[in-house]
């Protein structure tokens, strides 16, 4: 082994022996393992070592405050813990679920409210966070126009998806007010912070672009308690009458993809209540995840990559980005297995210094993740490794997952299986993206996760359009995607009164296939196409359709601009017997004989026109100008008539030439 590696590795093994403050404090206390640490930290002064751990648990101040995420004991409810309590803690209370809670306090406090509400608090931890699966690279966004393959169709019956309402459950809502106020967004309830960035904004244009006249209630979950809090409003009977959710986030540490835990019950407990959920898939397709099987064949309690390998290494290729590494393993049900994760970064000598790691403690409240998170990262090769700090189990598998922005692929990385919680639960429309200007042929985006699930099951379903404009900026990701099938969902729920849940089936069959199977792991069962005949309208605008009109005759019927059919158009009249465009005239349009032809036929049959020529000739009937006969053969009056004629005039000739010789 190098000498440079083994000098980092041997640092590594002293590290991992060493019993944290963090650690110590979880084991006394009912509180998470980053809190613990930062209490600590704060304790000890060690300012760097508190800011470190708020970067990994993603902890947000209001001041002095830290937001702090309260489970209650088992059969007590968040409002046993009043308003008033909370602040004679110095602290201030905030969004009530089911069992859990927000409270803001300062970190010096935290010991304090634990052991004064020890009867009623079971656990506090920094507050769950969802990520947000934006791609960065008044305005329409250009995959309207790609979904909808006849606008002229949705015109046609004015289906704006006006009388369903789309929540869409995002982080920030920033500038919002101001797309209100431009009429990018025309119908919006609900009670929304214009804070948190602005990746919820886009995610409502988008909707209110696809759906213009749905009413789009905007809810701020940037936490795991505002999420529970929408599970609590499902239960009560959906009082607020939602259709559809649009959710453009993943959430970590809540299973390991088997359509189980916290996030699966959320969407679970909407879908009952006949409540689509739509859910973007990932941006972990190009090269930042990994899975594995943990392997240990050196014992030194260190994963190994590949042989006496245990680091992962990727490149940062900008600063002005964060990375964000995220591991989880398959012991979400005992939660007996503790790992930790370690992240190094190649020195000018090509020494590797550790950055960053993450020890947290697995138990009841806290899940088998691990996380990273530095933000504005230098440029340069860095390297995770995995420690266990306990035994592991044969055979248990494991993800790592970089959430950042501008780092290059693993060393070793996967390309399948990274569909994470809602995008793969069960029933949940989850969206893969196609960049809006390839929304025809693809391919992919190429960080569009791919499925399958865990278990096996089929992710994505859908895909749909990306890297369009926003009034508030340019907005890429499967992020993107995500709002632009939910608000085509709109439209088709506006045109019937299924709920939205029983929609989905059609709204999958009528995707465009895409790839070489159908479905497969990559595009799903297609692009999302709005068809106005697929969502139940009677007919597409400008289609045709063969008919019967009054008369009896087969005519044409065009889909008109109500997208229903007019009445049936006769066919043109033909020289045929039939009244063939129901006028009440029969053969109108055959061509009549002019004037002199009619006076020479009726001299043919023997009627003086007065002119001085009539020959003798046996009379004959009228032609009809060679038209069919009502049995539909042809009659052959045409040619006697003109036969008799010729041997008329013939005569004639003959006469008259008799008449000289004599």
């Amino acid at each position: 082994m190098p000498t440079k590696r083994l000098i980092s590795l041997i640092s590594l093994v002293a590290l991992t022996s060493v019993t944290t403050p963090s650690q110590s404090w979880a084991r006394s206390a009912a509180i998470g393992s980053d809190l613990a640490g930062m209490m600590a930290a704060q304790a000890a002064g060690d300012t760097a070592t508190q800011a470190r751990l708020a970067a990994n648990g993603e902890a947000v101040w209001d001041g002095d405050l830290l937001q702090l995420q309260v489970h209650m004991r088992p059969g007590v409810k968040p409002t046993a813990l009043t308003d008033q309590d909370i602040a004679g803690q110095g602290g201030r209370a905030g969004a009530r679920a089911i069992d859990v809670m927000n409270v803001w306090l300062p970190l010096a406090h935290v010991a304090q409210f634990v052991r004064a509400f020890k009867s009623r608090v079971a656990f506090v931890r920094l507050p769950w966070r969802p990520h947000m699966l934006e791609v960065k690279p008044p305005v329409i966004s250009q995959g309207r126009a790609k979904i909808i393959e006849d606008p002229d169709a949705l015109a046609c019956v004015g289906n704006t998806g006006e009388g369903v309402k789309v929540a869409v459950i995002d982080g920030g809502f920033e500038k919002l007010d101001k797309s209100i106020e431009s009429g990018e967004v025309k119908h919006i309830e609900g009670k929304y912070p214009l804070a948190g960035g602005t990746h919820g904004t886009m995610c409502v244009e988008v909707v209110a672009d696809m759906a213009p006249g749905a009413t789009i209630r905007a809810i701020s979950a940037n936490s795991y308690t505002v999420l529970q809090q929408f599970q609590a409003e499902m239960k009560m009977g959906n009082p607020n009458n939602i259709d559809i959710v649009s959710h453009s986030v993943i959430w970590l540490g809540m299973s390991f993809g088997r359509n189980e835990g916290l996030a699966c019950k959320v969407t679970q407990i909407t879908r009952e209540q006949g409540v689509a959920w739509v859910n973007a898939s990932g941006n972990s397709g190009s090269g930042q995840f990994h899975q594995g099987v943990w392997a240990d064949n050196d014992n030194d309690k260190k994963h190994d990559f590949l042989p006496k390998d245990p680091l992962l290494k990727f490149k940062q290729r900008v600063s002005w980005a964060d990375i964000k590494l995220t591991l989880d393993w398959d012991d979400y049900k005992d939660r007996k297995v503790n790992l930790d994760l370690y992240l190094f970064r190649e020195d000018k000598d090509g020494f590797l210094q550790q950055v960053g790691s993450s020890k947290r403690v697995t138990g009841p409240f806290s899940p088998p993740v691990e996380q990273i998170v530095i933000k504005k990262a230098p440029k340069g090769i860095y390297a995770a490794v995995l420690v266990a700090a306990n035994k592991v189990p044969a055979g248990m598998r494991f993800r790592l997952i970089n959430l950042g922005h501008g780092a290059s692929s693993f060393s070793i990385w996967h390309k399948n299986g990274n569909v994470y919680d809602p995008g793969s639960c069960d029933g949940v429309l989850t969206v893969g993206a196609i960049h809006h200007s390839r929304y025809h042929k693809g391919p992919q985006e190429g960080y569009s996760s791919y499925g399958p699930t865990v278990d096996g099951r089929q992710k994505p379903e859908v895909m749909a359009p990306t890297s369009v404009k926003t009034s508030v900026g340019n907005f890429g990701g499967t992020s993107c995607a995500c709002p632009h099938a939910a608000g085509a969902l709109a439209l088709y729920k506006a045109a019937t009164t299924v709920s939205a849940v029983d929609l989905i089936p059609t709204f999958i069959e009528d995707a465009e296939p895409m790839g070489a199977a159908d479905p497969n792991d990559t595009f799903g069962h297609g692009r999302v196409i709005v068809r106005s005949g697929g969502i139940g309208w009677r007919c597409d605008g400008g289609a045709t359709q063969v008919c019967t009109t009054p008369c009896g005759t087969t005519g044409v019927a065009t889909c008109g601009k109500t997208c229903g059919w007019q009445d049936c158009e006769p066919p043109t009249e033909s020289c045929n017997g039939i009244d063939d465009d129901c006028d009440g005239e029969t053969d109108e349009v055959c061509a009549a004989p002019d004037a002199g032809a009619a006076s020479d036929v009726a001299l043919d049959a023997g009627q003086p026109d007065g002119d001085g020529d009539e020959p003798t000739a046996p009379p004959a009937k009228k032609p009809d100008s060679g038209c069919q006969s009502a049995a539909g053969g042809r009659s052959n009056s045409a040619p006697t008539a003109l036969l008799l004629l010729m041997v008329g005039l013939v005569a004639a000739v003959r006469r008259s030439q008799l008449g000289r010789r004599s």
